[in-house]
């Protein structure tokens, strides 16, 4: 990881009103005088809260704040933070952290809102340095596109000491942002509960080049493909994805093309360009849904595309992308995809029932990187308790040295009935090895896990995914 940072200490507020220990208040407060600081608006982009009531500031001495950056406009994303909120919910049912409770700001980057004219990536620092400097969260969870959660750790990691945990930004060129190894004294403030894009890339090239019929009935390939055309999106995650993936066609014996765009027009041209390039098949690679939807309706009037196979990534594979495709079947028929496994097992069949228990017999399984969110969450609170019982200061690298404990020792099932066990654990200075809803929880030395990928259809009907294979590294 970088060189030490010294510890930043969060912005903490006692209630608006209340009679203690006065602490300066951060901006955006006013000072009534001494021993009281008055109430802090929330930020037009940060108004969901849990517990509903929340107001700012909090008391220190009974609660603790966890921020959250997500797509509040995509169902998908709004599974996301609802997840990381079930987290806090189950632990203040099991008693908290010494006599408090956990509480969550969600703040969303969506586009035309109406609130402001800002960009995603722009609206994604906007809301993380707010939660940072006048919130006060020494963690974050979120963004889930690597770009922006890049872009949120350089805004809050140094200025602020702040903790950025994503459950999805998977882009190989997020391992070095904070050094290539983690130590106690420099754990690192950019942690994920995904694994970066490296499996990924070699996954759809081991597709590309192994999975055909020359008879057409089991898969879209009659033959390898050998000469791919790829359309990336700027930034670290497309780019990061076209690197790994060139790599390993190129391992196989293919050939790629890339094709950047960092815009509509940029998308539209790189279609134009594959309509009739002698293309086997093209791979597109954007962290945005939007993305995906616009890349799949731009292709639909042109003929040259007509049975060519389109091979999508992780971000395609979710509920809003076919919403949004509806009555595109025909397309559809093409597209082949790549995600991380979908969870399964008892930890994750008693998160998916909790989840629908907590909001209304929704099926959590439907949107992608949900159990993601959920493990990030708990291990942020984990953390809290690591940094509460032996490093006497929840900051954002103290909750960090925290994550560094989950992967060894006793095993610790992430359910609300465990929560007690890795408290006591931690408060006596042992590790646990916790197994969440996404899998495995076991991070390597370079604060990286590691998990098998899916390889995905969709049905005739258009309306649901199919996997069809799984690449295990």
């Amino acid at each position: 990881m970088s060189a030490f940072r010294m510890p930043v200490t969060p912005v903490l507020f006692g209630l608006a009103g209340c009679v203690g220990p006065w602490n300066p208040p951060g901006p955006g407060t006013e000072d009534s005088g001494p021993g009281t600081v008055d109430a802090v608006e929330l930020h037009p982009r940060c108004t969901t809260v849990f517990p509903d009531n929340l107001t700012l500031p909090v008391d220190p001495e009974t609660t603790f704040v966890i921020g959250t950056v997500f797509d509040h406009s995509l169902d998908t994303h709004v599974a996301r933070y609802r997840s990381a909120q079930l987290a806090a919910s189950q632990a203040n049912g099991n008693d908290g952290l010494e006599g408090r409770d956990f509480a969550m700001i969600h703040c969303t980057n969506e586009e035309g809102t109406g609130i402001d004219e800002l960009d995603k990536d722009t609206a994604s620092v906007e809301a993380a340095v707010w939660l940072a400097d006048v919130a006060g969260v020494p963690a974050i969870v979120g963004p889930a596109a690597s770009s922006r959660a890049e872009a949120v750790y350089n805004a809050v990691a140094d200025a602020y000491g702040t903790l950025v945990v994503s459950p999805s930004a998977t882009s190989p060129s997020l391992t070095p942002l904070d050094g290539l190894s983690s130590t106690n004294a420099d754990p690192g403030l950019f942690w994920r509960t995904a694994p970066p894009d490296d499996i990924q890339g070699s996954a759809i090239a081991w597709d590309m080049a192994n999975n055909f019929d020359k008879k057409g009935t089991s898969v879209f390939r009659q033959f390898p493909s050998a000469n791919v055309a790829v359309v990336y999106q700027v930034g670290a995650y497309g780019e990061g994805l076209e690197a790994a993936f060139a790599s390993s066609f190129a391992d196989a014996g293919g050939t790629s093309q890339g094709f950047p765009f960092s815009d509509a027009g940029g998308r539209s041209d790189a279609l134009a360009q594959i309509e009739y390039g002698g293309f086997d098949e093209v791979l597109f690679a954007s962290s945005d849904a939007t993305d995906v939807i616009a890349f799949i309706q731009g292709s639909v009037p042109l003929d040259g595309i007509d049975g060519l196979p389109i091979f999508l990534t992780d971000a395609a594979r979710n509920a809003d992308v076919l919403t949004a495709l509806e009555g595109q079947e025909d397309r559809l028929a093409q597209v082949r995809g790549t995600v991380v496994t979908q969870p399964a097992g008892q930890v994750y069949g008693s998160f998916a029932a909790s989840y629908a228990s907590e909001y209304g017999a929704e099926d959590v399984s439907i949107h992608s990187y949900t159990a993601q969110s959920f493990d990030a969450a708990w291990l942020v609170i984990m953390g809290h308790a690591w940094a509460f019982y032996q490093e006497g200061d929840v900051t954002g690298i103290n909750i960090a040295r925290g994550m560094r404990k989950v992967s060894s020792g006793d095993e610790a099932e992430i359910r609300p009935t465990n929560w007690n066990l890795v408290k006591a654990s931690f408060e006596e200075g042992l590790s646990v090895d916790v197994v969440g809803a996404s899998g495995e929880l076991d991070y390597d030395t370079s604060g990286e896990t590691s998990a098998p990928i899916d390889v995905w259809t969709v049905l005739p009907s258009g309306d649901d995914f199919e996997v069809v294979e799984t690449f295990t590294p």
